[in-house]
C-alpha cells in the first residue's frame, strides 16, 4: 500500500569540505487524512526552502515543522533533543571494548606490542578512546599473559 509522503534531506559543507550541519524530515499521511489536508501539506512543503537552507539558517526542529505544516498548524506531541550519531560518551568505551572482543586476540596483542595501546575512534563523533593492556584485561577483551 502506498502512503502519501514527503522526504527532504539537506547537507551543508564547511569551506574545508567537512559537514557543518545536516538534517531532514519525513512527513507521512495518517489513515483518514482528507484530500484537503494532503493538498495543503503539498503546497506548504513545496513552498519551503531546501533543507540545507533551513540548516544554514539554524532553524529549530519546531521551526522546520511549523514551516512544513504551514496553515494547518502544529500540535507538538513530544520533543526530543537530537545528538550526532549513536554516541553517548559515558558508554562509548564499553561499546568499543565490545567491538574489540570480536577481533582475534593475537591481532590485539600485535597492536599492543607495536603501539603500547589500542586507540579507537568513533566514526560518528570522532571521539577517541585509548585502551592500555590493563584496560583490555580488566574488560575481558584479552587474558593476562
Amino acid at each position: 500500500e502506498q502512503i502519501n509522503s514527503a522526504l527532504g534531506l539537506g547537507l551543508v559543507l564547511a569551506s574545508d569540505l567537512t559537514v557543518s550541519s545536516a538534517g531532514g524530515y519525513l512527513l507521512q499521511m495518517l489513515p483518514g487524512a482528507t484530500e484537503d489536508t494532503v493538498e495543503k501539506l503539498e503546497q506548504s512543503v513545496s513552498s519551503c526552502p531546501p533543507v540545507s537552507e533551513m540548516m544554514e539558517a539554524r532553524m529549530t526542529q519546531r521551526e522546520v515543522a511549523e514551516s512544513l505544516c504551514g496553515d494547518l498548524g502544529l500540535e507538538l506531541v513530544f520533543q526530543k533533543t537530537l545528538g550526532y550519531g549513536p554516541c553517548n560518551t559515558t558508554n562509548l568505551s564499553e561499546r568499543m571494548a565490545g567491538a574489540l572482543k570480536l577481533m582475534p586476540v593475537t591481532e590485539i596483542r600485535s597492536i599492543l606490542e607495536e603501539q603500547g595501546m589500542v586507540e579507537m575512534e568513533c566514526e560518528f563523533c570522532r571521539e577517541k578512546v585509548v585502551f592500555t593492556e590493563e584496560d583490555l584485561v580488566a574488560r575481558g577483551v584479552i587474558g593476562e599473559l
